[in-house]
């Protein structure tokens, strides 16, 4: 009997500390929360060492510890707190490991190790598709790389966050221009059309492939006029303005411009663009059939060091068609054969004459070769690790739905306290198809301090009603009437007309009345979903 009380006074004692050393960590969390906020990062990293020392296996200390160091920019321990997380592959319910693998990405970033940044970033994509700053560093990085297809890929991700932001725009629309986009590419470039000298010169350039000729002479010819501007650009601008002409038939506003962009050129000593000008000027005479002043020039060309080779393959042709040209007038018989030789050499070297590498080496140069990173070898090596990762969630999976022979008590603890956040949010989508619905889009949501989750939007066979559908699990015991209306507020702008909320707890008395009030939520705890829960953990 004396055994028998002795044991119950020692369960209890067990049962209070338990209760007592939650309630500590809990309250640390809450003051390690409270020092943030108030800036006070040096004392929050101290308490969380020491709490370290105590418990090294505690995932939300390591994930704070790795938070804290990232703001004391001690970049090198934050990456080490977070690979801890990433070699354990479990989380605290705060984030996830998509967020994580992102995070390390970005300090590497920050550091300037271009390939392992690749890495994590890359690898984050799986978990987070739709993540902002994830999505704009890759798009950056193969922009470096000059990945064009990849880079477009994950630019188009990254557009709805940056529809309005001008240098990514311009950015993406030299992706496009790589690609022969050319229609994409002045829909993006319209938008920032006078935002930079960068965008400006992209649209100008862009219109004169598409024929906008007019308009591009417009855009870029004031630059002309402005201060500071690099030669290479006005090289380039010069060429933009002539060609446009060319191809208006506008003779004189195509020499004029040739001169001027001679003598800006001589006095810049730019001996290859001298070189290339004297040819211009010399296939710009072809161009408008004034072949004897091309012949003249063709001694000059010699100055400009343009080759033997050139010139002796087109002299023939000329003094053809300069004698048939003759013919034409005289209203005789005559040989269109060289007139047409030269039209087609002229119109093959007005159409190869300005070319996007150009841009690309002022504005967008590559990584040398050594400095190029593999990214194949990279990519491959990401999908590797994401087989492995999910071998291991079915393998979880599996284990799961063998030890559910227990009562709803267990189920619960289960969904709410149990599963990692992947396994968790996997099994959120097959819980949102077993209770009726079917998905129409699956939400981001954001990530609160002691809960995570999903939200959906969602139609029912039979009824014409949206669902916005929130899944919730909470490191609380009672869920506030905020956070309700929270959930409700984002159902309102998503067009949805009812609520469906499934969470770990209850309701405050506060937060139960909103809900009865509004007529449009309905809530569950997972307590009264268990026998559904019961059934679809296995079948993840």
């Amino acid at each position: 009997m004396e055994l028998l009380i002795a044991l119950e006074i020692a369960l209890v004692i067990v049962v209070i500390g338990y209760f007592l050393f939650k309630g500590i960590f809990k309250d640390q969390y809450k003051v390690i929360e409270d020092l943030k906020s108030r800036g006070e990062y040096d004392e929050a990293l101290k308490r969380l060492l020491k709490a370290y020392q105590k418990n090294k296996d505690d995932v939300r200390v390591i994930y704070e510890l790795a938070e804290v160091n990232r703001v004391l920019k001690k970049n090198l321990e934050a990456i080490g707190y977070y690979l801890k997380l990433i070699e354990k592959d479990v989380f605290p319910p705060i984030v996830t490991k998509g967020e994580v693998l992102k995070n390390i990405g970005l300090i590497f970033l920050e550091e300037k190790k271009i390939k392992e940044a690749f890495y994590y970033l890359y690898y984050a994509s799986y978990f987070l598709p739709a993540d902002k700053d994830l999505n704009y560093s890759l798009f950056k990085i193969l922009l470096r790389e000059g990945n064009y297809n990849l880079a477009d890929t994950f630019g188009q991700r990254a557009l709805p966050f940056y529809s309005k932001d001008s240098d990514f725009l311009s950015d993406f629309a030299f992706v496009k221009l790589e690609l022969n986009k050319y229609g994409d590419s002045i829909e993006l470039l319209e938008k920032v059309a006078n935002k930079s000298l960068k965008s400006r010169l992209l649209l100008s350039f862009t219109l004169l492939k598409l024929g906008g000729y007019r308009r591009a002479i417009d855009i870029i010819s004031p630059v002309l006029t402005e201060d500071n501007i690099p030669n290479e650009v006005l090289c380039i601008v010069y060429k933009i303005i002539i060609y446009s002409n060319l191809y208006l038939k506008n003779f004189t506003e195509a020499m004029r411009y040739w001169d001027q962009f001679l003598s800006f050129a001589t006095s810049k000593s730019l001996d290859s663009v001298v070189r290339e000008i004297g040819f211009g000027v010399f296939m710009t005479y072809l161009y408008f059939y004034k072949y004897e002043d091309a012949k003249e020039m063709l001694t000059t060309l010699k100055d400009y060091n343009i080759s033997d080779i050139i010139i002796n393959s087109i002299v023939p042709f000329i003094d053809s068609a300069i004698d048939n040209m003759r013919l034409k007038k005289e209203m005789k018989n005559y040989d269109l054969r060289p007139i047409k030789e030269i039209e087609n050499y002229v119109s093959s070297w007005l159409n190869s004459s300005l070319r996007i590498e150009e841009i690309r080496d002022i504005f967008y140069p590559r990584a040398s070769s050594e400095d190029r990173l593999n990214i194949l070898e990279i990519i491959n090596r990401v999908q590797e690790e994401i087989k492995v990762y999910n071998q291991k969630i079915d393998s979880m999976i599996k284990v799961a739905g063998e030890g559910l022979e227990v009562d709803h008590e267990d189920v619960c603890d289960m969904f709410v306290n149990r599963l990692d956040s992947q396994t968790f949010l996997s099994i959120c989508d097959e819980l949102v198809k077993a209770l009726g619905f079917s998905i129409v889009k699956k939400l981001l949501t954001e990530t609160f301090l002691e809960s995570e989750g999903v939200d959906y939007v969602c139609l029912r066979p039979k009824e014409q009603d949206r669902y916005f559908v929130a899944i919730r699990r909470w490191g609380t015991n009672e869920i506030g009437k905020i956070a309700i209306v929270d959930i409700n507020q984002k159902s309102i702008e998503n067009n949805c007309s009812k609520v469906f909320i499934i969470s770990s707890a209850p309701l405050t008395s506060e937060a139960q009345d909103f809900v009865d009030k509004s007529g449009r939520i309905e809530f569950k705890t997972c307590r009264e979903i268990a026998g559904i829960l019961k059934a679809v953990i296995p079948l993840v």
